[in-house]
């Protein structure tokens, strides 16, 4: 891919001058992420945590420095975040509790975690020169249905369509095959884990579809499309859960993917079960972000 010339260059973003210094502030980022899910993991209630919101003011601090964002948005940028800090810090020391201050915290929360990833996104659009052919679809589970679906839906028509297709322990078939001996003697193992059975997936599907799963077409259920309609499909990357039914779903439409010849990875994360990015203190989230990481690095 070519270097963006000016006419791709949005106003008010720069490429960094040093790579390195701009993976640090990416690592410092991911950090800080992590430090700031831990605090909202950790507050004994429902009232936002005034350090889980400090945590998440830094990060949105950094990602401006790191995403060289121009200079006034950044002076602008740490004269808020500053005011929105004090503010937090005063109403810890003074322990100060009231349904505004809560209100307060959880939409400018909002408003951080939503600037942050936006503010990323346009620094690496500006910095590689992507275009729309470099959509992403990340989510799971069901989530993952409609990326999927969506994806092959693309790869059918002449537009763009996704570089890069991410799913998580997605569910792919209404109709589920059975676990193998492996996996059934982990879910037998551990019980709470077993909520994917084949009957209560296919209910799942009649529900999503509102009518039989049987007559809809593969975009809605792309697990039952064959190797000819996956032929143009994006190249692919499948993590699964350990212990979860769902990797049955996730195991048979790579296999399928690999029949059509599309560039597919599938990987199982050792000791998880189902839904484990939304644990961030689980060993296997970094893992499986870095798997995320490594191959939306090699879309460069």
């Amino acid at each position: 891919m070519s270097e963006p010339s000016g006419a791709h260059v949005r106003a008010g973003f720069a490429a960094p001058a040093d790579p390195r210094r701009g993976a640090l502030g990416y690592a410092a980022v991911l950090a800080l992420l992590i430090v700031s899910y831990g605090l909202c993991a950790a507050q004994p209630g429902t009232v936002p945590s005034p350090w889980a919101f400090l945590a998440m003011l830094v990060t949105v601090a950094i990602v401006f420095r790191v995403t060289r964002a121009h200079a006034l948005v950044q002076r602008v940028s740490w004269v808020v975040l500053s005011a929105a800090g004090l503010a937090a810090l005063l109403a810890a020391f003074f322990a100060t509790d009231s349904p505004a201050l809560a209100v307060a915290l959880s939409a400018a929360s909002m408003l951080a975690l939503l600037v942050a990833p936006w503010a990323i996104i346009a620094h690496q659009v500006t910095r590689r020169g992507l275009d729309v052919e470099a959509l992403l679809a990340a989510v799971t589970a069901a989530g993952g249905n409609l990326a999927a679906g969506a994806a092959l839906r693309l790869s059918h028509e002449t537009g763009p369509a996704p570089a890069l297709v991410v799913l998580a322990y997605p569910t792919l078939q209404a109709v589920q095959g059975r676990p193998d001996s492996e996996l059934r003697a982990l879910l037998d193992a551990n019980p709470a884990a077993d909520v994917f059975p084949p009957p209560f997936v296919h209910g799942m599907y009649a529900n999503y579809l509102g009518g039989d799963p049987a007559l809809a077409d593969v975009y809605a259920i792309p697990g039952t499309a064959d190797p000819a309609a996956l032929a143009g499909f994006p190249p692919t990357i499948i993590v699964n859960d350990e212990t979860d039914e769902l990797r049955v779903s996730g195991e048979a439409f790579a296999r399928s993917l690999e029949a059509a010849g599309v560039d597919v990875t599938a990987v199982v994360e050792p000791g998880t079960t189902h839904g484990h990015l939304n644990r961030p203190e689980e060993p296997a989230f970094i893992a499986t972000i870095e798997r995320f990481a490594a191959q939306i690095r090699g879309l460069a």
